[in-house]
């Protein structure tokens, strides 16, 4: 009671000072008072397993673990006697709005969200009778990717994070940071590592990354775990096959450290939220009420506000300019690029037959071939190194329209290693070869 009358307080809070979006959080608080449940967010990078765990997870395949289609938007997994789904959009005020969704169509929001912010599915597992709602958060990249904005944001409404990895490649900087990040607004994260059945090292990066994390004060269990065993073990109502699976463990973590402790992690995570909102609400009214008293303050902000606007109407403007001028750079480059493969195909073609008419290719062919090898890898050379330095040119003319403005230029060095990775065919029948000639 006391929960939900502090965030029903909270919303009007929020509403009045124009945070629809805040006033949603608060809402949902109010609503879960009524039937408290901790909530587990299952987090990671784009293709590495974390919609499959949920799936292995579950008993489900509900969650998109399309190659080509990832998870865009938040999806939560309740406890419910039916199988359903609803797709939870925003209007034009900031309010939600519910549509009724099919469970099975579900990867087509993703694709194109809109204005959908959430997707509820209520599905008949007894993991989730137990207290708990699974939440598989947007796939989350690199600085600045929404997907990562999105994951600490559903982080900070949880009792426990998930994160998933994969077993076949040490975890990279952007995921540890990312692990970082939620640690700082959840008390309770898990490092998953997925698709051990098909990384026969995975012990050795499994090291790696405990050692990484330790190196930023992380002391988080890594739980290995093979998401298909998990569903065979299902099938086959396998005891030893699920254990082997990994997944034994963190059902154990669902059950008795966080089912067990539903109501008071409801409770400390619904305080630490309104808090939260508080605190930036009142941030918000301090800055308002300091530039309304400050003449100072004022002409400071209003400077600010007038460069920030100069600063989007010249990359506006800056925009249209490198846009044109990459695309003609890149049609040029392509029609550049063909007509010197051309001419290095015709030019080969006549020095390989003008050699051709003076041996005998059945005897000398382990002296031509290697010539032949040497003059096409130095011509095909050449015109990778034009390609590479045209690519260049052009990046820093796209560069040049943002003036000052710090532009990210790809490194375009140290590619000559990919000539030495070509796979060329040099075989033919020698007996054929010299029956032609004969």
């Amino acid at each position: 009671d006391q929960i939900a009358s502090l965030a029903a307080l909270t919303v009007k809070a929020a509403t009045a000072y124009g945070r629809p979006d805040l006033a949603g959080i608060a809402r949902r608080l109010e609503t879960e008072a009524r039937a408290p449940v901790a909530r587990v967010a299952v987090a990671g990078d784009f293709k590495r397993g974390k919609s499959s765990f949920v799936n292995a997870l579950l008993d489900t395949d509900l969650c998109t673990t399309d190659e080509t289609v990832a998870t865009s938007i938040p999806t939560v997994f309740r406890k419910g006697d039916d199988t359903t789904a609803v797709v939870i959009d925003v209007d034009d005020d900031g309010e939600d709005t519910v549509r009724v969704a099919d469970p099975t169509h579900l990867s087509e929001v993703h694709v194109d969200p809109g204005r959908a912010h959430r997707i509820e599915i209520e599905i008949d597992r007894a993991l989730l009778g137990l207290g708990i709602e699974i939440v598989d958060c947007p796939a989350a990249a690199g600085e600045g990717h929404p997907g990562r904005a999105a994951t600490v944001a559903t982080a900070r409404e949880s009792d426990a994070v998930f994160y998933v990895t994969g077993a076949t490649q040490p975890m990279n900087r952007f995921e540890l940071e990312l692990v970082e990040a939620i640690a700082r607004v959840c008390p309770q994260v898990t490092v998953v590592m997925t698709r051990i059945d098909i990384a026969p090292e995975w012990r050795r990066i499994r090291a790696i990354d405990t050692a990484a994390l330790e190196q930023r004060g992380l002391s988080t269990e890594i739980v290995p775990v093979s998401s298909p065993l998990r569903l065979e073990a299902l099938a086959r109502g396998d005891r030893e096959l699920n254990a082997e699976s990994g997944f034994a463990r963190i059902v154990d973590l669902l059950r008795d450290g966080i089912a067990a402790r539903s109501a008071s992690l409801h409770r400390t995570r619904a305080a630490r939220t309104l808090g939260l909102i508080s605190a930036e609400l009142l941030e918000g009214l301090e800055h308002e009420h300091e530039s309304l008293t400050s003449s100072e303050t004022a002409e400071r902000e209003l400077a600010e506000v007038t460069e920030a606007r100069k600063a989007v109407e010249g990359l506006r403007q800056a925009s249209a300019r490198w846009q044109r001028l990459l695309a003609e750079g890149a049609q040029d480059l392509q029609s550049d690029t063909d007509h010197r493969l051309s001419q290095l195909g015709r030019a080969m073609l006549e020095e390989a037959t003008e050699q051709l008419d003076t041996i005998d290719p059945g005897k000398d062919w382990e002296t031509f071939e290697p010539w032949l090898r040497e003059h096409m890898v130095e011509r095909v050379e050449a015109v990778f190194n034009h390609v590479e330095e045209a690519f260049v040119a052009i990046v820093e003319r796209v560069s040049a329209e943002f003036g000052e403005r710090s532009v990210a230029i790809a490194d375009a060095t140290d590619r000559a290693g990919a000539l030495d990775e070509l796979e060329v065919s040099s075989e033919f029948d020698a007996d054929k070869m010299q029956v032609l000639g004969s």
